[in-house]
């Protein structure tokens, strides 16, 4: 049973303009190989049948499901180009779960975003929590002073609000 990129990319697509789904849960089809695997696992337990998804995207999305379930699966996934490498899925799989982000508790940082009074400390919890507030960790140094926390501070706010709000369906 393979899967190719080409075959994830394509189910991506389709999914995100079909399926519903809140900001935090969204992704882009050009990800990598053990990433779409790993997600096309999470939306098959949120597709709903007025969704009007594919057959083929469903096949893609089953096979994905059905090799996480086997062991010692080989060439799970096809060579598309010469470039790219074949991957046991079960392997991507296993890498993309042990790379998953744990879950943001949004009103906790908030409170301890609020609660930190030195600069030192506000940077050192941007660089703890780079999956919230990814690129600001390389801009840490154009923050300096007393304006510079608060500046740091209102950033990191915004960024929080964006990685924890959820749509109304």
């Amino acid at each position: 049973m393979t899967i190719t990129k080409k075959e994830l990319s394509t189910a991506a697509k389709e999914i995100l303009k079909k399926v519903p789904m809140e900001k935090e849960y969204r992704f882009k089809p050009n990800e990598s190989v053990e990433f779409l695997i790993n997600k096309m696992i999470e939306v098959n337990e949120i597709i709903e049948p007025e969704d009007d998804i594919s057959e083929k995207t469903m096949d893609v999305i089953k096979r994905c499901v059905e090799t996480k379930k086997e062991i010692g699966v080989s060439e799970a996934v096809e060579e598309t180009e010469e470039t790219e490498e074949p991957i046991k899925v079960s392997e991507a799989v296993k890498d993309a779960e042990e790379a998953e982000l744990p879950k943001i508790d949004g009103p906790k940082m908030l409170k301890t975003i609020n609660k930190t009074k030195k600069l030192k400390d506000i940077k050192e919890l941007v660089k703890e929590n780079t999956e919230i507030f990814g690129t600001l960790v390389d801009k840490l140094d154009e923050y300096t002073g007393i304006h510079g926390i608060n500046l740091l501070k209102t950033e990191m706010k915004k960024r929080l609000t964006k990685k924890t709000e959820t749509k109304p369906k």
